[in-house]
């Protein structure tokens, strides 16, 4: 039941922590800077990288736009993406600080709304009950890379229990 409640938490959190009132811009890093992207168009995955991170303890989703932010994270895997910030951005969901093994993240995809929000799906997996997990904390996460982002960014997350990692 703790566990169920805990997901339910994680999942509001990363839904309220995203919403709000703002512009996207998205700059294609793959075409010249006089072609415009449409609202319309997908939003490319570029790279993407998942793992545990125990500087990621607080579940969120994150919007990173600069060195700077990346940095902030104190998290060496996030370092390692190959970003240039001038035309891309990175979107970080992370499940926060989770008491047994069993859980991951996964982005799915990323495509601008019609309001100018970016919308990112992910999906979220818990350890089904009564299976055998690692019993240590972990601190599951998902990053992906994709075109310049300016304003906010709103998730969708599809929570499943049991499941595999992907």
């Amino acid at each position: 039941m703790r566990n169920v409640l805990m997901l339910t938490v994680i999942v509001c959190l990363l839904t309220v922590a995203m919403t709000g009132c703002g512009k996207v811009t998205v700059v294609n890093s793959n075409q010249d800077d006089a072609q415009a992207v449409t609202a319309a168009s997908t939003l490319a995955i570029q790279q993407q990288i998942t793992g545990q991170s125990m500087a990621l303890k607080l579940p969120n989703v994150f919007l990173i736009n600069s060195e700077e932010q990346i940095n902030g994270t104190r998290s060496r895997q996030l370092k390692q993406l190959n970003v240039d910030f001038n035309t891309q951005s990175v979107v970080l969901v992370a499940l926060g600080e989770q008491k047994t093994g069993g859980y991951w993240v996964k982005i799915t995809g990323i495509q601008p709304g019609d309001n100018g929000d970016a919308y990112v799906q992910a999906t979220v997996n818990k350890p089904a009950k009564g299976e055998m997990t690692t019993q240590a904390l972990t601190y599951p996460f998902a990053a992906i890379v994709t075109g310049k982002i300016t304003g906010n960014v709103i998730p969708e997350i599809e929570s499943v229990e049991g499941q595999p990692m992907p």
